[in-house]
């Protein structure tokens, strides 16, 4: 069965994400008649490099390459020219195809925002430039609920326009369906609901 899916943002003066209104309802739409296509799309197509990354509970990153995981990410972010915390442009990505965004801990290990599956794990990135096109290409169609990582939206630099009968939001995690017929929660990732 396709899923399409996320959780609710935190707001703006907030330190941690959490089911909002605050501690209050969750909503789940089931579809369970009529045609509708599902689908995802990852924007960062660039491939930087396969590392070997030493990983603890699921989602602690201790080593990649065998160096300390946050300094080996500054090393790699300076010589792409990217800001020192610049976990949007640049992720980890599954060989199913699923992104994997992280955050520091300040111990030199870094956190995942979605359990990681492999040891070997593709860096790859998108350039700033071209994430509002692909971003506003994606979101933009008509009769659909499109759905986006919030992180994803923090490198948008300019609004763009939904299309007719479109719902365009933007969640922290994503459930979305990759190619294989599996659903999987994700990060960085944009999704689709569109009525046939």
């Amino acid at each position: 069965m396709p899923i399409l899916g996320g959780a609710a943002a935190r707001g703006g003066d907030q330190a941690v994400g959490e089911v909002l209104p605050k501690g209050e309802h969750g909503a789940v739409l089931l579809i369970t008649e009529g045609k509708f296509d599902t689908g995802c799309k990852c924007i960062h197509e660039t491939d930087v490099k396969k590392v070997h990354c030493e990983i603890r509970e699921s989602r602690i990153i201790e080593t990649i390459d065998g160096e300390p995981a946050s300094p080996f990410l500054l090393k790699q972010r300076a010589a792409m020219g990217k800001p020192a915390d610049d976990f949007e442009s640049l992720t980890f990505r599954e060989a199913c195809g699923k992104n994997v965004r992280c955050a520091e801990r300040g111990d030199g290990t870094i956190y995942a925002g979605a359990n990681l599956t492999e040891t070997d794990i593709m860096l790859s990135s998108v350039d700033r430039a071209d994430a509002d096109d692909a971003i506003s290409a994606y979101m933009h169609r008509p009769n659909a609920l499109s759905i986006g990582c919030a992180g994803l939206k923090s490198l948008l630099t300019k609004p763009f326009a939904c299309a007719e009968n479109n719902l365009g939001l933007f969640l922290f995690g994503e459930v979305v369906p990759y190619p294989d017929g599996r659903s999987r929660f994700a990060n960085l990732t944009l999704g689709h609901l569109t009525a046939e």
